[in-house]
């Protein structure tokens, strides 16, 4: 009798420490975690670690109810689109003795501030057998208004200043131009041909004729 008791208390013994074994193993990836969570959030980015889908989609749902009239979320709130704000929202953190307090700024869009962004890509025009012209531009992207009036102009150090991810988001302190704003940008895309003088042009000799060549779908 004594002999099982003792076989069965080592047993249980033996267990509670592969519990515990558990439990340590369980604690320290969690502090790793929590850990690369923090510094993520100290370079500014959202990890899945710190705030998961779920509750990240039910805070902007609750940020949404209380946006101003002609606000939105620019990927809206579906939580298909979720992964999307891991990508493009900016964290800070604020400490205090007992707890850790996490800043989420997101990014809004209004009807009046939605533009569509095209690079801006010159080909040369042949004006004699052997001349050809191209234009220069001071701008490499050009963006047009839903309205089809007003455009935005950015240079390449602007465009750096966007996000890259899969929804391009840039500062809100680019001009905003009226289509009756002349550039050169704006004339080349509007097909004003009495305005390309606006355009300074560059003479080539002895080049090859543009093509297109189509890739992919």
């Amino acid at each position: 009798m004594w002999y099982s008791v003792t076989v069965y208390a080592q047993s249980e013994l033996f267990s509670t420490i592969g519990l515990l074994e558990f439990a340590l193993l369980r604690l320290i990836q969690k502090l790793d975690e929590l850990s690369n969570a923090i510094q993520s959030a100290i370079h500014c980015s959202l990890s899945v670690s710190l705030i998961n889908p779920t509750a990240l989609l039910n805070i902007l749902k609750n940020v949404s109810l209380q946006l101003p009239s002609g606000y939105e979320l620019i990927p809206g709130i579906r939580a298909e689109h979720i992964h999307l704000y891991y990508e493009f929202v900016k964290v800070s953190l604020a400490a205090t003795p007992h707890s850790i307090k996490l800043v989420i700024s997101v990014h809004l869009k209004s009807t009046d501030r939605h533009f569509t962004l095209y690079k801006v890509v010159t080909l040369t025009e042949r004006r004699t057998s052997n001349r050809f012209v191209r234009y220069l531009i001071d701008y490499s992207y050009f963006g047009i208004h839903n309205n089809q009036l007003d455009y935005i102009l950015l240079a390449e150090e602007q465009y750096n200043h966007c996000n890259s991810g899969s929804i391009v988001i840039c500062p809100i302190y680019t001009a905003i131009y009226n289509a009756l704003t002349l550039s050169c940008a704006s004339s080349l895309y509007f097909q004003s041909s009495n305005n390309y003088r606006l355009c300074e042009r560059e003479l080539l000799l002895h080049e090859q004729t543009a093509l297109l060549q189509k890739h992919g779908a």
